[in-house]
């Protein structure tokens, strides 16, 4: 989250081709706004929702195209998700309910 946020679009852009094939044109920029299990129970109980269901999946394995680079963010990844439960891997898929 933290190093797409800080990673500048000529290095971000090349990687995301590298990794997707995806062109620059199709590479937007990101708002981090609503990327962690408390920021959105948080919004959610303050816009009347209630979070019915919050999950944490890990790594879509996309770097493991990199070779020793992917296999780091593996360990970095798994040691992370291991040590803090989950609750800073990769993707959320949230339920929510309105009141």
């Amino acid at each position: 989250m933290f190093l797409g946020y800080v990673t500048p679009d000529f290095i971000k852009k090349p990687l995301i081709w590298r990794l997707e094939q995806r062109e620059p044109e199709d590479v937007f920029p990101t708002r981090y706004r609503m990327n962690t299990p408390w920021r959105i129970e948080r919004l959610a109980a303050q816009t009347g929702f209630a979070v019915e269901e919050l999950q944490m999946a890990g790594s879509n394995r996309i770097f493991d195209r990199l070779g020793p680079i992917g296999w780091a963010e593996c360990f970095v990844q798994k040691g992370m998700s291991r040590f803090l439960r989950g609750r800073l891997n990769s993707n959320i898929i949230a339920v929510l309910k309105r009141h």
